[in-house]
């Protein structure tokens, strides 16, 4: 099914296979959306698609003289308590958003809205969560026109980098990095200390060793984390290997005397790095591993000339201690009668 536009096409994929020789157009997309996260890209979204398996899939791809140029990954959404529209990556994503190419913004983004109000929709309506500030979606005129319901969603508490190592003091509570030389202090009165980030050769230790360490570390608080089922896993290790092909993933793994006593799941996207998840062992919690691998990420981003790291969802209050500070998204709901009032 295909809806004209003046010179831009709209038109639905529906299954897995479509979405895969979506693949090398998706990422030239990507490639050309400045504020696009890693959680847009094929190799995150596939993966999710492949383990997770909605039911069904309904992402809407825009081509203007046949070049792709919007991408709107969704599916009906029968996790929800109601079945509604939401976007491809829900629930392990931190950031979710359509692939909108900067040229014209605005009528690509209108042509999938009158695409998805012309079709009849098998949900009670739309509903995107943890939406970026800079998206597209947000414009006014979208909102107005639609009837968007906008609500504040998870913050994401991001560290803003200066241009030196030194000048960080003047941002991280002092206190945050007497923490960090300490732990350092007392880890090497005991033994070697390493810090390494995970090759292809060393990739599937690091993962197993950051299963193995979240779950240890939220068994003892008898929570289950977020790593507790299989599909979580096996999604994980899928993302993992293409995300470290293009230079995306970095796995942080901190070692004392040669055992490893923390992971660090960290992605690394144009000039932010992301802390996405970490695990440690409870036995060594006096060497605070935690916080050792923070500063390395933290040292590393300065010296790469980052211009931020994203502590993503959760408002941890150690988040803060390194100078993080609110990054808002937002949620949009729009009711199935909303939708359809569209002039």
């Amino acid at each position: 099914m295909m809806n004209m536009r003046d010179q831009f096409s709209v038109r639905e994929n529906t299954d897995i296979e479509s979405l895969k020789l979506l693949r090398p157009e998706w990422d030239a997309l990507w490639q050309r959306c400045p504020n696009a996260t890693p959680f847009q890209r094929p190799e995150w979204l596939l993966p999710w698609v492949e383990v997770f398996q909605p039911p069904e899939i309904w992402a809407l791809e825009v081509r203007r003289d046949k070049q792709l140029v919007g991408l709107a990954p969704l599916f009906i959404n029968h996790w929800a308590p109601e079945p509604v529209v939401s976007t491809l990556g829900a629930y392990t994503s931190d950031y979710l958003d359509w692939l909108i190419e900067p040229g014209s913004p605005s009528r690509i983004v209108q042509s999938i809205l009158d695409y998805m109000h012309a079709d009849a929709l098998a949900a009670d309506g739309l509903e995107l969560s943890n939406v970026p500030r800079g998206s597209h979606l947000l414009r006014s005129e979208f909102l107005s026109r639609w009837e968007f319901e906008v609500t504040p969603d998870e913050a994401c508490p991001v560290l803003r980098l200066p241009k030196t190592t030194e000048d960080l003091k003047t941002i991280v509570q002092n206190g945050q990095f007497r923490n960090l030389q300490k732990a350092r202090r007392r880890a090497e009165r005991v033994g070697q200390v390493q810090v390494e980030v995970a090759t292809h050769h060393t990739l599937d230790e690091l993962l197993e060793g950051l299963m193995r360490l979240h779950q240890a570390r939220w068994t003892q608080v008898r929570m289950p984390g977020v790593l507790a089922n299989d599909a979580a896993q096996e999604f994980h290790y899928r993302a993992a290997r293409g995300l470290l092909d293009r230079g995306v993933l970095r796995l942080y793994g901190l070692r004392l005397g040669g055992v490893l006593i923390g992971v660090m799941y960290t992605l690394a996207e144009r000039n932010v790095l992301y802390c996405y998840l970490q695990g440690f062992d409870p036995d060594y919690a006096e060497f605070s591993p935690g916080v050792q691998m923070i500063g390395a990420v933290v040292e590393d981003g300065v010296r790469e000339a980052k211009q931020a790291v994203d502590f993503l969802r959760g408002r941890e209050p150690y988040k803060y201690a390194w100078g993080a500070q609110d990054e808002p998204s937002f949620r949009l709901r729009a009711r199935e009668d909303m939708c359809c009032s569209v002039p």
